[in-house]
């Protein structure tokens, strides 16, 4: 799994765009948080997801047409989801 810490520098969308691109590039799953943290509106904006979409598009036939509910929680709910899922290792 790759894990960004999107506030990193000036904590752009560029950061964003960039890590979903890197993580379809690699075929690895990400863990993008703190998205755009120091920005006016923080979060993901439409653009964004408009990325994630475009990835999903060239990943391969009907990658595009897959819709994921997209749920922004603190550091410290993700942590506790993770060690609640299961491995397959």
């Amino acid at each position: 799994m790759i894990a960004i810490d999107g506030a990193q520098k000036s904590g752009s969308g560029t950061i964003v765009r960039y890590a979903v691109a890197l993580a379809s590039l690699l075929g690895q799953p990400l863990h993008l948080f703190n998205a755009r943290a120091k920005r006016d509106k923080p979060g993901l904006r439409p653009q964004h997801l408009s990325s994630v979409l475009a990835c999903a598009e060239l990943c391969g036939f009907f990658h595009y047409q897959m819709r994921a509910i997209f749920e922004v929680v603190s550091e410290e709910q993700y942590r506790k989801w993770i060690s609640e899922q299961q491995t397959f290792l």
